[in-house]
């Protein structure tokens, strides 16, 4: 049972990206001798900060002078952070002389090299594309062969459904990570089971009395109810085996609703005490979101009559090789695979069928843009301005970061970027369309390119005529399941009926450095929703498919300004609800400060908070403080966990009944914190334990009428407790306005208000309370 081979048989592939890489790792070589452990560190540049700094920032100074200053601590002294940008950059151009690569490089704030990439260069690349073919822009990554599965179709559950659109969403990601893969040089396979395979389970593991557990150190594994769940279960044991043993891959991929992530876990942990794995070979899971109420959806959708889908779907794929059929499974597809497979699908009927906007309808209009035309149609236009330059320029780009963006897929398997790309090219292809009408050689070949990367990117997506013939209507309905895993040791003792939830408040940062006075603060402070259901899509999930919820979130383009001891209030989390937790909770810390002249790395590292005193001693809460120290400094941050909490979502609005244009001028905050929590602390430490809802600073406070943006919009609270309010505004003459307090009780559901009378109108804040589950806000 050999692993199918690449179809891509192209060896001659140039990845753009690392002559990017090796242009700085070469620099920093030269530059800075004596470290040996310094690679090139790019970061691609979106939006508004690639259109005012560039299209890539090197961040390589910041941990360049944290390795300098452990060789000599005394450096700023001598070389300040700029001083040492400086002669980098100055390497950077030298080194560029070679390839003509970097348009234009210079150093933003104090430590970082931003540059723009030359268009002569990329359209020499673009060349190669068109010459080579689009196998030639394949990445190149490290490994050779990889396994592409998931847990059998009846897979076990605790009391739940396998659902019908569990097997769809894993059809659709399984089948492009395998076009993916193999399209990247990549000797892919997917789980097949043989007498061998289930003979050598069977040496490993053993049923009694409903357990299955190893039978070499008696470890019990699951405890099955029914032999077709044992079935199942030495089935995904099986293929576990054989592709290690018979397919010999590399990496082995479980595709798998997130809900059973523990369940794949369990099967992994298994294979590795029983000393299956080489040190070549990883499991990794791939973990998917779905919802009971997608198969009422998806049944809706593929009855649709006619009449309801939309003519230019059906017009325009019937030129292009579809039938109705097919047309509307790429819809549903496309829906599918551009959500983040950590968020449930919406499957909405006027998204997914829009003219415009990132819909299959959408791309399929561009690409017949892109063949009706092909010849120009004798069109003549002026093609010559500043503004053709620039969307040539913007879609040359786009053309070649294609590579890296299905590396990043391949790596991380996110399948979404690749459909945000394909739009984007699309909607880049169209505005230089509509400027560039010259029968040009550029032209031509930035149509050509384009044409190449959309078709492989169909293919990819598994959108063309061909791909989508096999309809998934044919998957079965779904199929009722039940087993337990057995925890280990080490266990989650939370009682199921519980809503914890952990709050953070605020964060001090102090740096050692006498000369500090002020600077700017960046980078994220995170937590780790180890439930699997909240992540913020700027971060990458963790090893453990588990996302991030950012509570600090700052690029260095957007940094806050601090000073000496300075005091930050967390708000929003992003997603934003409050992260619940198990035992352990991990946070994960990654900031910098710089000033004028310097740079201090003041924390990069992931942390475990153990909250297991919580479960064990039945408290209702507990308070404290992480505290983070470096050579530079120190960070604490201030948190409460909580037993068992209700949710608020708060909105704050500006009254006025007589006069709706009304403007207020005022400044003052508004905080909230748990009533009796902070009692024995003096009035420092409490104001480290509120939360700041509402802010309106000094000389930037002109309030509209309306809804006001608030700083902190979720938080929870403790089930039994009083959930305090604190407001305090100011006119322009600092003469005290408003001065009040309230106090809510919690409540499961429902909505409170609470109203605060200014000069001429009234602050409105409304409170909802629930309890269970994430729902959107």
């Amino acid at each position: 049972m050999a692993l199918s081979p690449s179809t891509n048989n192209q060896n001659e592939r140039v990845m753009l990206r690392d002559e990017r890489l090796d242009l700085f790792d070469e620099s920093i070589k030269r530059c800075f001798p004596q470290l040996d452990d310094e690679f090139s560190n790019l970061e691609r540049l979106k939006g508004d900060a690639q259109k005012e700094h560039g299209d890539y920032v090197c961040m390589n100074v910041l941990t360049i002078c944290e390795s300098l200053r452990r060789l000599d601590p005394h450096l700023f002294h001598q070389e300040p952070t700029r001083v040492i940008a400086r002669k980098l950059l100055k390497v950077v151009k030298e080194e560029n002389q070679k390839s003509k690569m970097i348009e234009k490089a210079c150093i933003r704030d104090v430590a970082f090299i931003t540059f723009r990439l030359s268009l002569e260069w990329m359209t020499e690349r673009i060349k190669r594309l068109v010459r080579g073919g689009i196998n030639s822009w394949a990445p190149v990554l490290a490994q050779e062969s990889l396994v592409v599965d998931g847990p059998a179709p009846a897979i076990p559950a605790p009391a739940t459904e396998f659902l019908y659109a569990d097997e769809i969403r894993f059809r659709y990601i399984r089948e492009m990570l395998i076009r993916m893969l193999d399209y990247s040089g990549i000797a892919v396979g997917t789980g097949l089971t043989s007498n061998k395979s289930c003979n050598a389970v069977r040496e490993y593991f053993t049923k009694e009395r409903g357990v299955i557990a190893s039978m070499r150190h008696g470890t019990p594994l699951f405890d099955v109810k029914g032999e077709d769940l044992a079935d199942n279960i030495y089935k995904d044991l099986e293929t576990l085996w054989s592709a290690i043993y018979d397919q010999r891959g590399q990496v082995i991929v479980f595709v798998t609703p997130v809900r059973y992530l523990g369940y794949v876990k369990k099967c992994f942990d298994a294979a590795k005490d029983e000393k299956w794995l080489s040190g070549e070979c990883s499991l990794r899971s791939c973990g998917y979101r779905t919802s009971s109420v997608e198969r009422d959806k998806l049944q809706y959708l593929w009855s649709l009559p006619d009449s309801f889908i939309p003519l230019s779907l059906i017009e325009i794929g019937t030129i292009a090789g579809y039938t109705r059929e097919a047309s509307l499974e790429c819809a549903i597809k496309y829906e599918y695979l551009k959500t983040h497979r950590l968020a449930e699908c919406t499957l909405s009927y006027d998204d997914m069928f829009a003219e415009e906007g990132n819909t299959f309808l959408y791309l399929l209009k561009t690409r017949f843009t892109l063949v009706r035309d092909e010849n120009f149609g004798g069109r003549i236009g002026i093609g010559n301005t500043k503004e053709c330059f620039r969307r040539e320029r913007e879609l040359a780009l786009h053309l070649v970061q294609f590579t890296e963006i299905i590396e990043e897929a391949c790596l991380t398997f996110m399948l979404h970027p690749v459909c945000e790309y394909i739009w984007i090219l699309c909607k880049k292809f169209i505005s230089y369309y509509t400027e560039a009408y010259l029968r040009t050689s550029k032209v031509r070949l930035l149509w050509d390119a384009t044409k190449m990367v959309m078709d492989q990117c169909f293919h990819l997506l598994g959108i063309t005529p061909d791909s989508s013939r096999e309809s998934s209507r044919s998957v079965p309905y779904e199929i009722k399941t039940g087993f337990e895993v057995i925890p280990s040791l080490v266990s989650d003792t939370r009682p199921k009926d519980l809503n914890p939830r952990f709050e953070m408040f605020s964060m001090s940062v102090d740096l050692s450095d006498s000369s500090f006075k002020n600077g700017a603060l960046f980078g994220t402070v995170s937590l780790i929703d180890t439930d699997g259901l909240l992540y913020d899509e700027r971060l990458p999930l963790n090893e453990n498919e588990h996302g991030h919820v950012a509570y600090f979130y700052r690029e260095w383009h957007a940094a806050i300004g601090i000073g000496q001891n300075a005091v930050v209030y967390f708000g929003s989390p992003s997603p934003c609800y409050i992260v619940p937790f198990l035992s352990v909770l991990e946070i994960y810390v990654r900031l910098f400060v710089t000033t004028a002249d310097m740079s201090f790395v003041m924390c990069n590292r992931p942390t475990p908070i153990n909250l297991s005193k919580i479960w064990v001693d039945q408290e209702n809460y507990i308070r404290g403080t992480l505290s983070f120290e470096c050579d530079d400094g120190r960070i604490l941050m201030e948190y409460i966990a909580l037993r068992d909490a209700v949710d608020t979502t708060m909105e704050l609005s500006l009254e006025s009944p007589n006069d709706p244009l009304l403007k207020e001028c005022v400044s003052g905050c508004i905080f909230a914190y748990y009533d009796k929590m902070l009692d024995h602390l003096d009035d420092l430490r409490q104001r480290d334990y509120k939360a700041v809802i509402f802010e309106a600073p000094e000389n930037d406070s002109e309030l509209k009428v309306g809804p006001l943006p608030l700083h902190k919009s979720v938080m929870a609270v403790p089930v039994d407790g009083t959930l305090v309010f604190e407001a305090q505004f100011f006119d322009k003459s600092g003469k005290v306005i408003l001065d009040t307090t309230s106090r809510f009780g919690a409540k499961t559901q429902d909505r409170s208000e609470w109203l605060m009378p200014l000069k001429n109108c009234f602050l409105k804040l409304t409170i909802k309370w629930s309890k269970g589950p994430p729902k959107k806000c």
